[in-house]
């Protein structure tokens, strides 16, 4: 279990007292991600960091959005804590009604590459909120075109090693960034964690985020 803003120090750099602490939500972040938890850093979200391992296989006949919104809400759960609220999120790429999740190898992520090479993919990312009792979720949908990938570049961007931890084996957040021709939708979405949208998550929870944000000024 990883504190981010140890003891009573906040993300930004700040500090704030312990009556302050102790009226600011208790929110976790049940992800391995390094990308979701830089994403809530960049919303300026106190939480703690855990990690609760799912199943993520996809039940037979399911479909995509059903899929992703199930894994968010199922990591939401797994990680819940004794007090406070637990984020779950999602991401999966759909090229032509498949599901493309991370790939076990690079030989998988050169496969994965190859198929969207040229092509118009979308990208899906859940997230939900479960504090024990209540259970809301939302859904972001994002549109990417890949530019047509040469062997040489597919190989050479799997040799990085940054396709193996990402769903549709590339990150556009990284230099996998340079393959997108264009993209719609949300783009903290594509990376793992659509920010607007988990604001208002927070907000459905009666989770005054701006509040927050003040004391730790």
């Amino acid at each position: 279990m990883l504190l981010f803003g140890l003891t009573f120090r906040c993300l930004s750099g700040g500090f704030i007292s312990s009556s302050s602490l102790k009226s600011l939500p208790l929110i976790y972040l049940n992800s391995r991600s390094p990308r979701r938890a830089r994403l809530l850093e960049q919303m300026d979200i106190r939480f703690i960091k855990v990690d609760c391992l799912i199943s993520e296989e996809i039940k037979s006949g399911e479909k995509a959005r059903d899929y992703v919104i199930r894994m968010s809400k199922e990591k939401a759960i797994a990680g819940l804590q004794t007090k406070g609220l637990t984020l779950g999120a999602d991401t999966i790429v759909v090229l032509k009604g498949s599901v493309i999740g991370k790939p076990c190898n690079i030989g998988e992520a050169r496969e994965t590459l190859a198929k969207l090479s040229g092509q118009e993919h979308f990208v899906l990312t859940a997230v939900s909120a479960y504090d024990g009792k209540k259970l809301n979720s939302v859904m972001v949908e994002s549109r990417v075109k890949i530019k047509n990938l040469s062997k040489y570049e597919i190989d050479s961007y799997c040799a990085t090693g940054e396709p193996l931890d990402k769903a549709g084996s590339y990150g556009i957040q990284g230099v996998g960034g340079v393959f997108v021709e264009s993209m719609s939708g949300s783009y903290s979405g594509i990376v793992g964690l659509p920010i607007k949208q988990t604001e208002e998550l927070l907000l459905s929870f009666d989770i005054d985020t701006w509040k927050d944000r003040a004391i730790r000024r």
